[in-house]
């Protein structure tokens, strides 16, 4: 991901977010419409500048490296699942007062 991803991201987050305050959207329905909207923002943004520049904003590039640590989970060796335990009912007492 480069940094127009990023900020473009950031401008449809950022205009969804601003959308549902001001119009104090409450629920699935209310906020969708906001995101959709706030995509809407971005989207016409990312197409303006690459129409502009005639250069694609979207790559298929990870924006951090990977990490080069190897998989700690790898030396783990699987956990058996434990036996189920036998159940004993107790007795009921017969105590006084009942």
């Amino acid at each position: 991901m480069t940094d127009l991803e990023l900020i473009f991201t950031m401008l449809g987050e950022a205009s969804t977010t601003e959308i549902a305050r001001r119009s104090d959207a409450l629920g699935f329905d209310e906020n969708r419409t906001s995101a959709k909207q706030g995509g809407t923002i971005a989207g016409n943004a990312r197409k303006a500048l690459e129409a502009k520049t005639g250069k694609k904003v979207v790559s298929k590039a990870n924006y951090l490296a990977a990490p080069t640590t190897p998989d700690l989970l790898a030396d783990i060796a699987p956990v058996q699942p434990a036996q189920p335990k036998a159940r004993i009912r107790a007795k009921p007492s017969k105590g006084r007062g009942s």
